[in-house]
């Protein structure tokens, strides 16, 4: 299990086979009341190893990490890292490369939180740094732009935003299996 966003009455969660090569993926529903497991939808092989889905305006938003080393295909390193927009069906529609100067941040590791704000903004975050990068879909051209980077108190390994407080960002501090709550400031 990567990482996991509530969406209505559902906890939906990117899973992979890291560090296992050819990676698969899947998305693992679970009962946000009982935390029950409700369903599985298996990807199979892709593009990468799935560390992130999110929804935002009626599409899923998944992000397909790949990684230099261990746990990375040959040939495909962590630029190859992809946000990709599907559908209910989590039918890729759409896919967006990472922009360079976060990509070599995330080296030799990839993106391991990414979470839509109320801002129109997409925030992510890597495997290492305590860091989140505001991003936007571009106009044009398949690579994200890169907004803003803020830092954090923990190496987001995934990340959501607060429903009641909108500006408060929960990540997870891994080394030290704590959840954290982040104010980040207003991105212009």
């Amino acid at each position: 299990m990567n990482s996991c966003t509530v969406v209505g009455a559902e906890l939906v969660c990117a899973a992979s086979n890291y560090p296992a090569v050819p990676q698969t993926s899947a998305v693992e529903v679970f009962d946000t009341r009982t935390l029950k497991h409700v369903r599985s939808v298996s990807l199979g092989f892709g593009p990468g190893s799935l560390t992130v889905m999110d929804r935002h305006d009626g599409k899923w938003w998944a992000v397909f990490a790949n990684y230099e080393g261990k746990g990375g295909e040959p040939g495909r390193d962590y630029r190859y890292t992809a946000l990709v927009r599907m559908d209910d069906q989590f039918r890729a529609e759409a896919s967006w490369a990472f922009p360079e100067a976060v990509l070599a941040r995330m080296a030799p590791k990839s993106c391991s939180g990414l979470s839509w704000g109320d801002d129109g903004l997409i925030y992510a975050t890597g495997h290492d740094r305590s860091e989140v990068y505001a991003l936007r879909l571009p106009e044009a051209n398949s690579r994200l732009e890169l907004v803003d980077t803020i830092g954090l108190a923990t190496p987001g390994q995934a990340i959501d935003w607060d429903p009641k407080e909108k500006r408060r960002l929960w990540t997870i501090g891994r080394g030290l299996s704590e959840v954290v709550a982040s104010e980040i400031r207003t991105v212009r």
